[in-house]
């Protein structure tokens, strides 16, 4: 939404002008505190708010004593820090008489980026109400499902409504036209049941178990929590999510669902259960010093997927090419009673392998984890963002190598390439077992900061303090590059340490390695202020003043010294 401009007048100020015209024209406020209910109906005003045309905030903010909020169903439940006056406008003759006629989406303004701070609450529960008319021929949970999803798989409704609808904003808006694109990195990449458990055959209207096994050839009661993209790869290979029904019959089967296999053989599979969650570092960094110019900080869902036909797989297990499946060793990983599955979802893979046993009631001897092979189904396991346990540790599975490289047998252009194997060697480990440096030697990274800028931003671990000489703050305004060697050139060789300490990280060096010196000093020399003692000028006039002066009023560097030997001497006497 464009903002309009706020009104350059500070709310002290605003505060001063009303009570000026209290005192002028005598009409206080007091009738004001029982000015009636706020929720749009017409209040009893007696003060005068002719020529105020802003600032509401000063007196009716809600810790002002005539606060218009909070209210019970006033449904003000975020403005971004709008004034009032944004959505509820006055002319100067007539001022404010009330609160009614309010609007947010005013003509002309532009679509939000997000819906939920104001209509979170809304998401439809059926299709009571919808104007449009062709929305069931593409169907969805569109009141949520069975498993507690609600409209639109949960998410903003920016996402599929990306504007006013078949109306204009200021002229009645809509929710028509909704339309969710099946893009990577979209909720599509990693799950249809979260807006499509309704589309099961057996659930259609006139339809049971029995009459849709028949019609489809595939019973899909028993399994109402099995993720479709198990089965249906085609639909998304296909790219096409229109048809439910055969276009030319307007019945099953047929339509876009159609080509879905019982067995998912080399398709990646899995449950929306099984995935996993890190808190990670997503940073944008220019081409130029590798400055990091934005940093958002955010949870991250990633898949656990398992590849039927994946040659990490032992004999024992594997159950058979995908054109002719074993559905005799399914028990192995899936709930059985008896060796007879009784539900594929979730499956597991991993602690089956610990659990082994030829017959269900047999003893166990367990087999060993896989020594490599992790990528044929963790490929899209890969978080995308920084990741780590440790600011020490951080890791970025897109970074790339300065050149092709061999690692572990395998010519890699960046850690994408790599099998999970080279650095994880616990698979029962969720990926905390980790080792990258070492395990890398043969690769030159192209640079650093795509890890490491989380270990650079950790002031207690990163800024390292010499005394009353320094303090090296590397998210100073003075730093124009990101670029770890050039301060850190022997850091990388530390690196192989397995023992995380910042002080692998040394030594370093700043002004020394630079060509051009920063025009600031007090980012990291503010703990540098001479005592009377050390000092032939008394510099606390200077510090004691808002801020204090910086050192670069009357320093140069490197003073009288060189730049591996800098000092503060030779310095101008301040005007």
């Amino acid at each position: 939404m464009t903002k309009r401009p706020r009104n350059p007048r500070s709310p002290f100020l605003t505060r001063v002008v009303l009570v000026l015209a209290f005192a002028l024209t005598g009409a206080g406020c007091g009738g004001l505190q029982n000015a009636g209910p706020r929720d749009g109906a017409t209040p009893a005003v007696t003060f005068d708010h002719a020529g105020i045309t802003s600032g509401c905030a000063a007196c009716h903010d809600t810790n002002q004593p005539y606060a218009a909020l909070p209210s019970a169903g006033a449904g003000h439940r975020a403005t971004g820090g709008l004034d009032c006056s944004n959505c509820h406008h006055a002319d100067n003759t007539t001022g404010w008489t009330s609160w009614a006629g309010g609007q947010f989406h005013t003509p002309g303004s532009s679509t939000p980026a997000t819906c939920l701070p104001c209509h979170g609450s809304e998401a439809p529960t059926s299709t009571a109400g919808w104007r449009g008319t062709t929305y069931a021929r593409s169907p969805f949970d569109y009141g949520g499902n069975s498993l507690g999803i609600s409209h639109g798989g949960g998410q903003d409704c920016a996402i599929c409504h990306a504007g006013p609808g078949a109306g204009a904003w200021g002229n009645q808006p809509n929710w028509v036209g909704g339309q969710f694109a099946h893009v990577t990195f979209s909720l599509a990449d990693k799950t249809c049941i979260a807006c499509h458990a309704s589309q099961r055959p057996d659930l259609q209207p006139g339809a049971n178990a029995e009459t849709a096994a028949a019609q489809v050839g595939f019973d899909h009661a028993p399994y109402p929590a099995l993720d479709c993209m198990g089965c249906h790869s085609a639909t998304v290979d296909a790219d096409s999510y229109v048809n439910y029904f055969n276009p030319a019959t307007s019945t099953l089967p047929g339509g876009d669902w159609q080509g879905g296999r019982s067995f998912p053989g080399s398709v990646p599979v899995g449950y929306p259960s099984e995935h996993l969650e890190f808190q990670t570092t997503t940073i944008t960094l220019s081409s130029a010093n590798d400055f990091v110019t934005d940093a958002t900080v955010a949870w991250e869902e990633v898949r656990d997927f398992m590849i039927h036909t994946s040659t990490a797989i032992p004999p024992e297990l594997r159950p058979a090419p995908a054109g002719v499946p074993d559905y005799g060793k399914c028990w192995h990983c899936h709930y059985n009673k008896n060796g007879v599955v009784i539900m594929y979802p979730p499956g597991k893979f991993h602690p089956a392998l610990v659990q082994y046993a030829v017959t269900p009631d047999a003893p166990v001897t367990p087999l060993p984890q896989p020594p490599q092979g992790c990528k044929e189904c963790h490929a899209a396991t890969q978080p995308k963002g920084i990741v780590g346990t440790s600011s020490l540790q951080p890791m970025n599975h897109g970074i790339e190598f300065a050149s092709p490289t061999i690692v572990a047998g395998v010519s890699a252009t960046g850690v994408k390439d790599l099998d999970c194997s080279a650095c994880h060697d616990n698979p029962m480990g969720v990926f905390r077992d980790v080792a990258f440096h070492s395990n890398i030697a043969t690769a030159t990274l192209r640079e650093c900061v795509s890890c490491h800028y989380v270990t650079m931003v950790d002031g207690p671990n990163a800024d390292v303090q010499s005394g009353s000489a320094y303090r090296m703050r590397h998210t100073s305004a003075q730093m124009t590059f990101h670029t770890c060697t050039t301060c850190h050139p022997s850091a990388l060789a530390n690196a192989i340490n397995p023992t995380l300490a910042a002080e692998s990280w040394r030594p370093g060096q700043y002004h020394a390695v630079l060509t051009v010196q920063p025009t600031g000093c007090n980012d990291c020399h503010s703990e540098s202020v001479p005592t009377a003692s050390i000092a032939a000028f008394d510099h606390s006039a200077l510090t004691s003043l808002g801020g204090g002066r910086d050192c670069g009023g009357c320093h140069t560097f490197p003073g009288t010294g060189t730049t591996m030997t800098p000092n503060w001497l030779g310095a101008a006497n301040p005007s």
